[in-house]
């Protein structure tokens, strides 16, 4: 009876040893599997990062031979420069102008408002700003 007891005993400690190594490869390929997943994307997104970078340079130097400005030759081949991916058909032609959003018209500046003396109140003798001292 004890030996049948021991039997069952190491049995069950086995039992246990086998499912504590299968839950240790499990977790172990599972974090081997998000190691190799992040692994990629890092480098997936350290290609578009260089890509850019390689980008905002080619645009810096343009400025810099434009004298310092932004102007449309520092631009004029900017869609040879900057390609993630799929591209529509859309995007191979420059946009003309019904394809452009609407603007709105330019409005002239508001005029500046009317300077009058300032409203009276309990402490105006302490509110000078109504006062011009260059006559």
């Amino acid at each position: 009876m004890a030996e049948g007891r021991a039997a069952a005993a190491l049995a069950r400690f086995d039992r246990i040893n086998r499912e504590l190594a299968d839950r240790r490869a499990l977790r172990e390929r599972k974090a081997a599997e998000a190691k190799q997943r992040a692994s990629d994307n890092l480098a997936r997104r350290g290609e578009v990062a260089e890509r850019s970078a390689k980008h905002l340079i080619e645009l810096a130097k343009r400025q810099r031979a434009n004298s310092g400005f932004d102007t449309g030759r520092s631009r004029e081949e900017e869609e040879h420069v900057l390609r993630f991916g799929a591209e529509d058909e859309t995007a191979a032609e420059p946009p003309t102008r019904h394809m452009l959003p609407p603007q709105p018209p330019a409005s002239p500046a508001p005029p500046p408002p009317p300077r009058g003396p300032a409203p009276a109140d309990d402490h105006e003798d302490d509110d000078f700003s109504h006062e011009t001292y260059l006559k």
